[in-house]
């Protein structure tokens, strides 16, 4: 059972905390004579009260190890003087949960209070992201399906497994970003492929493209400069090829295929990646 701590007791942590803070402060202008006068007002002003209630606990902890860098905190202090920080709800949850051993190690600590200050969802809200959920511009096959599978987790937690596997592959296909490659998917697999199978196909597929795009980038960097080449100099036969484009120097057949080729390319990405 976690140490609760009387309200005495933390009377005179925030008591010591708040004489550290000014220490640290004073000595961090005092170490950066060149910073103005503000310095220590500007960003050595400590972050507002956390709200339980309210709150994002990642961001606040990212806006508090901001400042606690500036005062210079060390990461022995930083959770205790951290948990005077937080409304008392937050902190009662965290005395509750934390061993001594924790309160003494800052980047042990800061996911044990993220785990236990973020909000969880409830099953209805998972279901209703999951629903919805597509695969996001930046995101990686990867990362779109931890995601579902988080989601997943959480919305069907009384389910099996295989029953939760089923849901997350049917909204993976739904939602990625390239139509196409569901439906290679869909013509490769069937409607019996597990979400391993849609996972593997979805990277390679993914790993191709990006491949082949970089190919198709550094063709036409080449094809760019040759034509530029081509425009205002003398071509590899010695006859001018002055006003004439890349595509005019091949056959009527070729140039089309490029050009599909090229504008085939351009069409499967865009829907990857919009």
């Amino acid at each position: 059972m976690a140490r609760v701590y009387s309200e005495q007791e933390i009377v005179e942590i925030k008591r010591e905390a708040a004489d550290a803070v000014k220490i640290h402060a004073y000595e961090a202008g005092a170490q950066n004579p060149a910073l103005p006068e503000t310095h220590n007002f500007e960003f050595c002003k400590k972050p507002e009260k956390f709200d339980a209630g309210r709150g994002n606990i990642r961001k606040y902890i990212q806006r508090w190890d901001a400042y606690r860098r500036v005062v210079n905190i060390k990461d022995e202090n930083a959770t205790r003087i951290f948990l005077t920080f937080l409304d008392d709800t937050a902190l009662n949850k965290l005395l509750d949960n934390m061993s001594t051993a924790q309160k003494d190690d800052w980047a042990a600590a800061k996911p044990i209070i993220i785990e236990l200050l973020e909000p969880t969802f409830l099953p209805f809200e998972a279901k209703i992201k999951l629903g919805r959920a597509k695969q996001k511009h930046d995101e990686s096959i990867e990362a779109f399906v931890s995601r579902l599978l988080d989601l997943g987790n959480k919305a069907y937690k009384n389910e099996e497994q295989t029953v939760r596997d089923r849901l997350v592959l049917d909204r993976f296909l739904s939602g990625l970003r390239s139509k196409q490659m569901t439906m290679f998917i869909f013509s490769k697999y069937g409607q019996n492929m597990s979400l391993d199978q849609a996972k593997t196909e979805a990277k390679n597929l993914e790993i191709a493209i990006m491949s082949r795009a970089a190919v198709r980038s550094a063709e036409y960097d080449e094809n760019e400069q040759e034509g530029q080449v081509c425009a205002f100099g003398e071509g590899p036969s010695g006859s001018s090829r002055r006003g004439h484009s890349f595509n005019n120097n091949l056959s009527e057949n070729e140039g089309h295929v490029w050009e599909n080729e090229v504008e085939y390319d351009h069409s499967y990405n865009h829907t990857y990646e919009s």
